[in-house]
């Protein structure tokens, strides 16, 4: 949501720090998935606790126009095949 709240405003240093969050929380599940449990490494967590700050920092100033939009855009991503909206993502669809 972060994402599309900021659109074409979103920096490259925002996308680089969601694209490391995006790799955590895949490398959580794919953890998960053999059995290993759900736990975040603790030296992870400061990345994701800056994405919060991230989103909590563009919700502050973010028209409602764009908030609106980031909805829609938001959930046409989740009806897509699209594994990441992140331009550069790695991650890579199930199967592949």
């Amino acid at each position: 949501m972060t994402f599309f709240m900021s659109g074409s405003d979103c920096a490259a240093d925002d996308i680089e720090l969601l694209l490391t969050v995006e790799t955590i929380f895949n490398n959580c599940i794919l953890r998960a998935a053999r059995g290993d449990g759900w736990q975040l490494p603790a030296d992870q967590l400061p990345a994701i606790e800056q994405v919060v700050l991230l989103h909590e920092r563009v919700l502050a100033v973010v028209p409602q126009y764009r908030y609106r939009l980031a909805c829609q855009r938001l959930e046409w991503f989740v009806h897509s095949r699209r594994v990441s909206p992140l331009p550069g993502s790695r991650l890579t669809p199930t199967g592949e």
